[in-house]
């Protein structure tokens, strides 16, 4: 995919995280969010290393091995996050608020890629 189209995707993702009525909706809207950073992530790596990576495995192991330290970081704690939220219990608003600030990191690392 290139990066316009993964652009538009994290976007699409994060505004469809923004709709959510009650805490039974965290799953989704956590799912939502990864969703978005995976998508964010894809674009800051092709923007800045100018590698197509969608694998969000292969994203981790790119961030780590490239020093991209509080980008891998903010992606591992989503990742942890999902599975706590998707595959587990304790669905609430909470989870949600913490998930936006690894959203919040990643978006931040793209402010300072630039195109």
């Amino acid at each position: 995919m290139k990066p316009q189209g993964h652009l538009e995707k994290a976007k699409a993702f994060e505004d469809r995280s923004k709709r959510w009525e009650s805490d039974k909706d965290a799953p989704s809207v956590i799912e939502d969010i990864f969703d978005a950073i995976v998508h964010y992530t894809a674009y800051g790596i092709n923007i800045k290393y100018g590698k197509d990576i969608d694998s969000h495995s292969k994203q981790k192991k790119f961030l780590r091995t490239n020093n991209e330290i509080v980008v891998f970081h903010a992606y591992e704690n989503i990742e942890f996050l999902r599975m706590k939220s998707v595959y587990g219990g304790g669905w609430n608003g909470e989870r949600i608020r913490e998930a936006r600030i690894h959203l919040e990191a990643i978006k931040k690392w793209l402010e300072t890629i630039g195109e």
